[in-house]
């Protein structure tokens, strides 16, 4: 049930790997009070990403997914 109140998403530079090896520059999109790893850890199975390169919108499943490295959270 909503409360009425949305929490606008932002979207997140990551590198994608996928559990193939195959790498992909792009952006998750979260909520703005969450992490990457609260969206992964949400329910469902897939989450969108926009790759950087061909700016198209992808549903991407967690199952085939190694890692997910946010890249503006680099110290």
């Amino acid at each position: 049930m909503s409360n009425g109140k949305r929490i606008p998403k932002i979207a997140v530079e990551v590198e994608l790997t996928r559990v193939d090896g195959t790498k992909s520059r792009g952006f998750v999109f979260i909520s703005a009070n969450e992490r990457v790893l609260d969206m992964l850890n949400a329910a469902g199975p897939f989450f969108p990403f926009r790759d950087a390169a061909s700016k198209r919108v992808q549903l991407c499943a967690k199952a085939a997914v190694a890692c997910v490295e946010p890249l503006d959270q680099k110290g």
